[in-house]
């Protein structure tokens, strides 16, 4: 069965903008038709997290986490996008 590789960026800043390096960051991908699938990243020194997954199917929308909190809902989800989650 053929996989659909999403690779999508997500640059965690604080409160006057400044990087937030070495937080985990899971998002929860959801399809139409199939279970959702959860992936982490850590950031850089930059405040990015990469994700790059294969998926059996497009996600429709990933829901990001930082220490069990909701925190973003990305819909639709872009391959190849940069999100600022702003803590």
């Amino acid at each position: 069965m053929a996989t659909i590789r999403t690779a999508f960026r997500v640059r965690a800043v604080g409160g006057e903008c400044e990087p937030v390096a070495g937080l985990e960051i899971g998002a929860r991908f959801h399809y139409t038709d199939a279970p959702s699938t959860w992936s982490t990243a850590r950031t850089d020194g930059e405040g990015y997290a990469h994700f790059d997954d294969e998926h059996l199917a497009p996600p429709t929308e990933a829901c990001l986490f930082v220490c069990g909190d909701h925190c973003l809902t990305l819909a639709p989800l872009e391959a190849g996008g940069c999100y600022i989650l702003e803590l």
